[in-house]
């Protein structure tokens, strides 16, 4: 990550826009059932893509107390860019399937 830290700002940036087009102004408090669809949906996934995946998915979710805006993620992903730019990466892209597949669900809503 290192040698090609753009990489790591595309996954950021992505992940920017996929927020501020579906979450911006909401809270979405994070529930069990949300944990469980995002489970069964990396089941089609390696396993090693699967642990990672559910990994930093949780570590986000506990740093964040579990509840998701688009400002506290702005900048939560900017301070863990401080840390590790492999981190960031990781976070990212789980954030990204987790937003994409599974708060966009309307059914884990009725």
């Amino acid at each position: 990550m290192e040698k090609y830290p753009q990489l790591s700002n595309i996954a950021y940036q992505k992940l920017m826009k996929l927020l501020k087009a579906k979450v911006r102004g909401y809270s979405v408090a994070v529930t069990r059932e949300h944990i469980e669809a995002f489970e069964k949906l990396l089941k089609s996934k390696a396993p090693k893509t699967r642990v990672e995946r559910l990994r930093y998915l949780r570590r986000a979710l506990e740093d964040l107390g579990w509840e998701l805006s688009a400002e506290r993620l702005e900048e939560y992903i900017a301070d863990l860019q401080e840390e590790s730019l492999n981190v960031v990466q990781h976070v990212a892209k789980a954030l990204k399937l987790f937003i994409k597949h599974v708060l966009r669900n309307p059914n884990l809503y009725s």
